[in-house]
């Protein structure tokens, strides 16, 4: 009895590195089977490493098991595999990312996980052998075998340069072992955010304004998971910013290169001097330049505040003299009202950024009956390859409310002298290479955004030389490097911070 048990343990943990590890079956079939060796051995390993401690395993099991379970759901549904990103994403998450993912069939996955992982605990006692010498020999001996066959495998694989097979069964890709590198790196980058919370403040530095009458109302909206291409003003085929196609002083600067391709990260390339290449910033937020000269500087999101490694980006943005997180329904839109009241009421300049829902996944609850234009939109999270068409419309329809959105904050301001910079903070993959939203693999379109500006009337007649020098910018290679001189210069900040080569209102000409 002892001896079936201990068989179908093993068998079990085989099946478990079998199943947790899904990344191996979009290899050619030598690899696949190679790597499932491996993975298997692994699998193996781990499983009587845990068996040697009889209390913990019962509780371990089953963790280890629905996270498994877990990852394969995520990887079938998403293309998604287990990862720093992947893991921060899950640490990070708000109730509303959450409750878009928590789908009767997830649940019954981790459920059957989690009971799996029981049965497991329960098989594993089958090697609590009386023979300590017994137990001793097995567990060396599996333990040499799976290092003699992992680092064979991975030696030989590296040598011959088969790359994907190579990367297939990294550790910090083979589930659960990736989940403390994961985590390191997690760590890691929040120590990282930590050390930069005294970043010195940029309004110490020399700057300058305009006079308290002739300084403009500067509105940055920080986009959500909008992919450039999918706008119909750079080109898209399908109408979904019409009402921006009619805007005569909207400068479109096309495809923005993005900082990073979660929000958490690229917040901190969106508001303070950081670049892509060097991307530790020097120095704190542009809000407080403008706090430093005497503007109106406010805050309103539709998001929750980032989280534990988004602290960093939760103080640039707090330095605000007003903040507001707007959990109140009603979508993007109820940010007009705010908007509206500042313009309305405060004299002199001001800088209001609003922080949008925007395009974030699941799409189809971002938008009402008024915004569904290309249809069928209807899908089921697990089945999204399944439902491909009707993922992009959904996705097109969240970009068809953005474009009313925009021109909803536009008519707040065009009586105003007043001006709007819009670049959203990442992309999404929408299924190219079976890969869907963002933050977890390195995808072209995760990084690819729209980067918009627009001026009203009475902005242009009182700022000629900026409107000038933004027009003269057009055609020019952007990315998030761009905002931060870029938002400077839009409100007439003069700052021996500015980079004239990154600021889009001094023209080609630097």
């Amino acid at each position: 009895m002892r001896l079936n048990k201990f068989f179908f343990f093993l068998l079990s943990c085989a099946f478990a590195g079998a199943v947790f590890n899904q990344q191996i079956y979009e290899l050619p079939v030598w690899g696949m089977l190679l790597d499932l060796v491996v993975v298997c051995v692994l699998s193996l390993a781990l499983g009587l490493l845990i068996s040697l401690v009889p209390y913990v395993r019962v509780a371990l099991f089953p963790l280890v098991s629905a996270g498994g379970f877990a990852a394969a759901y995520f990887y079938k549904t998403f293309g998604v595999s287990l990862s720093y990103d992947s893991l921060a994403w899950l640490v990070e998450a708000n109730r509303f990312e959450v409750n878009s993912f928590l789908t009767p069939s997830l649940m019954g996955i981790l459920g059957a996980g989690i009971v799996f992982g029981f049965v497991q605990a329960w098989l594993s006692g089958s090697f609590d052998l009386k023979n300590r010498r017994l137990k001793f020999g097995i567990f060396v001996g599996v333990l040499a075998c799976t290092v003699f066959v992992y680092k064979g495998a991975w030696i030989g694989l590296k040598h011959f340069k088969v790359q994907k097979t190579y990367e297939a069964i990294s550790l910090s890709r083979i589930y659960p072992f990736s989940v403390p590198k994961a985590a390191r790196m997690y760590l890691h980058e929040a120590n990282e955010m930590q050390k930069m919370l005294n970043l010195p403040d940029p309004a110490t530095v020399p700057c300058s304004a305009l006079p308290q009458e002739d300084r403009p109302i500067v509105t940055f909206i920080i986009g959500e998971s909008v992919q450039a291409y999918h706008l119909g003003i750079n080109g898209y085929p399908r109408e979904t910013t019409p009402r921006l196609a009619k805007e005569k002083n909207l400068l479109n600067f096309g495809v923005c290169r993005s900082f990073g391709n979660t929000t958490r990260v690229s917040l901190v390339g969106m508001l303070t001097d950081a670049t892509i290449k060097k991307r530790k910033p020097r120095h704190g937020s542009f809000i407080k330049i403008y706090n430093g000269l005497g503007y109106r500087t406010a805050f309103y999101s539709k998001q929750n505040k980032i989280g534990r490694s988004g602290q960093l980006t939760d103080m640039l943005i707090s330095c605000a003299q007003d903040v507001q997180y707007i959990h109140n329904g009603g979508g993007d839109f109820t940010l007009l009202d705010p908007l509206e009241h500042a313009a309305n009421t405060v004299k002199g300049g001001q800088l209001i950024l609003l922080h949008m829902s925007g395009s974030h996944f699941s799409y189809k609850k971002h938008y009402g009956d008024d915004f569904r234009k290309f249809v069928p939109d209807a899908y089921e999270n697990e089945n999204l390859a399944q439902y491909h068409d009707e993922v992009i419309n959904a996705y097109d329809n969240t970009i068809y409310k953005l474009d009313s959105f925009l021109v909803g904050v536009m008519d707040k301001l065009r009586d105003k002298d007043a001006v709007l910079i819009y670049a959203s903070d990442h992309g999404d993959s929408l299924g190219k290479r079976g890969v869907f939203l963002h933050g977890t693999s390195i995808q072209k379109e995760q990084y690819e955004v729209p980067l918009l500006i627009w001026y009203s009337d009475l902005y242009a007649q009182k700022h000629p030389e900026i409107v000038a020098g933004l027009r003269s910018s057009l055609g020019k290679s952007v990315s998030h490097d761009n905002l931060y001189h870029t938002i400077l210069g839009l409100g007439g900040i003069q700052s021996q911070l500015l980079d004239p080569k990154l600021d889009l209102t001094r023209g080609k000409a630097i």
